[in-house]
């Protein structure tokens, strides 16, 4: 499979995260119709049975049981915490691996190559398939926790519906290629997600490249 085949291939996934971003506006609310998390405590061999918020009294002791808000991401050399109710997708074949985390209004998406792909080589594929009269390109750069990132921000306008998709290399030493994207559903006047802002802002204290 050449390189441009293989990215195209990629991509499909990214295009179905699009709609499923798109489509955000008919979401139920977070945290009905869910599943409540069971927690089992041991305590001197004693185990206990909780749920999510519950106050355990233990030798005239008060133990309040949480869940953490966050989740780790830990992967091909990457770390960084993320929020627990996004949902995760996982694809490999031959020569890649994508993972998608996906929110209400902000996705993250990992790439990792096991060949050379070119910036431009991806964000044209992404052009083209989104359509040029579409997108408009522009430079970005941001840090995130002690990693500087250069790339590219494809801006989206579909239907009336605004989108941004940024873009970056992220530098390793293991010989394969990785990137970061990060596709956030904007407010009608353009501004940048409240689930995005948070979400950003959980990365720049966690996020790692490990060597």
């Amino acid at each position: 499979m050449c390189k441009t085949d293989l990215l195209r291939r990629i991509l499909l996934t990214s295009l179905l995260t699009f709609g499923l971003a798109w489509h955000s506006f008919a979401q139920t609310i977070p945290g009905q119709n869910q599943p409540v998390m069971k927690l089992e405590v041991l305590i001197d061999g004693k185990p206990f049975t909780l749920y999510d918020g519950d106050t355990l009294q233990y030798d005239s002791k008060s133990i309040v049981i949480r869940t953490s808000p966050y989740m780790t991401f830990d992967f091909e050399g990457l770390m960084f915490d993320f929020p627990k109710h996004f949902t995760s997708q996982f694809e490999r074949g031959v020569g890649y691996k994508t993972w998608t985390l996906d929110g209400n209004d902000f996705v993250i998406m990992y790439f990792v190559f096991d060949m050379p792909i070119e910036a431009s080589v991806f964000v044209k594929e992404m052009v083209d398939k989104f359509g040029k009269k579409n997108c408009t390109l522009s430079d970005r750069r941001t840090r995130l926790g002690n990693i500087d990132l250069a790339g590219k921000r494809i801006n989206i306008t579909l239907v009336g519906v605004k989108l941004t998709y940024d873009l970056f290399e992220l530098k390793t030493n293991d010989g394969k290629t990785h990137y970061i994207a990060f596709q956030d559903t904007k407010g009608d006047d353009g501004s940048e997600s409240q689930e995005g802002l948070e979400t950003l802002d959980v990365l720049n204290k966690t996020i790692k490249l490990k060597e």
